[in-house]
């Protein structure tokens, strides 16, 4: 029996948002298509990250938001 694995990508994000969202396009482009992307939002000062992010990336169901 072989067993598959299953994949969790975190991107901490201060900040930067553009870069961030550039980030997340390319990680989410790119990783299996069961991958699990975490993006957490380490208390940016700019505002909830979340909200700068299209809704082509934020409607994504492979996507989980936190803030910490």
């Amino acid at each position: 029996m072989k067993l598959k694995t299953r994949v969790s990508i975190v991107v901490p994000v201060y900040g930067a948002f553009d870069e961030a969202k550039l980030c997340i396009e390319r990680v989410l482009r790119f990783a299996p298509a069961d991958a699990s992307v975490r993006v957490i939002d380490d208390c940016s000062p700019e505002g909830i990250f979340e909200m700068w992010l299209p809704g082509s990336i934020r409607n994504d169901n492979r996507v989980v938001f936190s803030r910490n």
